[in-house]
């Protein structure tokens, strides 16, 4: 264990138990990274409630959206090989997106770069004919079905998230390797930096290994297995399982690319490495978060920026940060439902601080309180799908927020008190609807079409 992170290992491990016991999470497996690779690690609760199998580093959590970052490094792959470039249009590189609708200009005009940095404007998840329940698709149903796509804002005008996005550029990543996907991540990225556990599909040992995912606990002492996805659904955006000691790995390799020549590399130049970590689109959050060639940036409460990804799937969600100036990164991996930055943020800067010898800073002030025309919309909102998300509708710097469980969106008025405009974030440029009741209790809130019932209601 590194010494400067061993004065702080009681601290860290006090913290995550303390995250699992407030947020009656089933468990947690998490971990401190430098660019020696992973220096101290630790776990609370369970991997699995019906067995009490306790979590280790060496424990499966599906990653989700942390898939992401490795797509866009095989992309990046092709790029440094001559084989595509990054404004190059999609449809150049996949024939079938000329089916996609852009009601705003030519389908060139979404590239390989503006879907890296979620600017395509294109929407963000699949395509479905039953709208009660999720679209899980498989590589030939997404590609059959592209010709429900659109492009639902201009490119280049706002982040938009899109899940759809990173899914079609991992099929650009496999047809120009000739390849599987998953084969061709574990050939070029996975086996090159020792990530023997990071899979689509853990057999064997690695399923013997996988914690169980867990649903939100809803107002009960209950916590009910998620629904498990199909682990052939089309892999871009976000079907990896890894641990803590093969994202230590990553993250490893992510800080110390600059000991290596652009010849020498096992994976990827340090030069376009450094490319991926320049993060400098503002995504209009609130705070903002900057996004760059698949990694993107999130402050810290003390003003530093951590770079990283976060994940969410059903029963699970992940959390990787990195400070390459600092040298120090966490890797947080949940198999419930929680407010992961919280815990990841609360360690990053801890372990940060204690590598560069710096005491915890003196508490700051408290922020100004909401004006009274929104006090009443602030709250906690459930959807009535199969996740059971909860959102947070919050005023943080002056502004009204929706806050979900890895992101946070912006709300601009409109005049009306109940109607507002989300100008940032996966819904941009769509409305968000408070719904009353007869006695003006806000009870409800419509965005872009879901909903969200309030849990929390107080008379107007």
């Amino acid at each position: 264990m590194d010494e400067s992170v061993a004065t702080v290992a009681e601290q860290l491990l006090g913290r995550a138990r303390a995250f699992v016991h407030e947020e009656c999470l089933p468990g947690a497996a998490v971990g401190v990274v430098t660019r020696a690779g992973l220096v101290w690690a630790g776990a609370a609760g369970f991997a699995d409630l019906a067995t009490a199998r306790r979590p280790d580093a060496d424990t499966l959590y599906r990653i989700a959206s942390n898939t992401k970052v490795f797509t866009a490094i095989g992309i990046m792959q092709l790029r440094d090989e001559g084989r595509l470039r990054l404004d190059d249009p999609l449809v150049v590189h996949l024939p079938e997106f000329a089916a996609v609708t852009n009601p705003f200009g030519p389908i060139e005009d979404v590239t390989i770069r503006r879907l890296l940095t979620h600017e395509s404007g294109l929407q963000g998840e699949h395509p479905s004919t039953d709208l009660t329940r999720p679209a899980e698709l498989r590589r030939e149903q997404v590609l059959a079905a592209l010709g429900g796509v659109r492009v639902a804002i201009p490119p280049s005008s706002a982040s938009k998230y899109s899940n759809i996005g990173f899914d079609l550029l991992g099929e650009v990543v496999a047809r120009l390797n000739r390849g599987d996907y998953e084969e061709v991540l574990q050939r070029r990225v996975l086996r090159p930096l020792g990530m023997a556990a990071t899979t689509c599909h853990p057999m064997g040992d690695l399923g013997d290994r996988c914690a169980v995912g867990y649903d939100v606990r809803e107002h009960s002492d209950v916590l009910r297995p998620a629904r498990v996805l199909d682990p052939d659904l089309m892999p871009g955006c976000g079907m990896l399982w890894s641990t803590v000691a093969d994202l230590a790995r990553f993250l490893a390799f992510a800080m110390t690319a600059d000991r290596w020549s652009d010849a020498s590399h096992p994976v990827l130049s340090p030069r376009s490495l450094a490319e991926m970590q320049d993060c400098r689109i503002a995504d209009g959050g609130s705070p903002p978060s900057y996004q760059g060639l698949g990694w993107y940036a999130a402050p810290a409460p003390d003003g530093t920026l951590w770079l990283g990804h976060a994940g969410v799937a059903p029963g699970f969600i992940s959390r990787t940060l990195f400070r390459p100036d600092d040298g120090a990164g966490v890797v947080v991996l949940l198999n419930g439902v929680a407010d992961v930055d919280k815990l990841a943020m609360e360690l990053a800067t801890l372990a940060a601080r204690a590598l560069r010898g710096r005491p915890e800073p003196e508490p700051s002030a408290p922020p100004a309180p909401p004006p009274a025309e929104v006090e009443r919309l602030l709250g906690l909102y459930q959807d009535d799908d199969d996740t059971s998300t909860i959102v947070h509708v919050e005023w943080r710097d002056g502004r009204l927020t929706l806050v979900g469980e890895h992101d946070a969106d912006v709300l601009v008025a409109t005049g009306d008190p109940l109607a507002w405009t989300v100008r940032s974030g996966r819904p941009a440029g769509e409305a968000a609807r408070f719904l009353v009741d007869d006695g003006g209790v806000v009870t409800g809130l419509n965005v872009a079409g879901y909903l969200y019932r309030r849990l929390r209601a107080e008379r107007a």
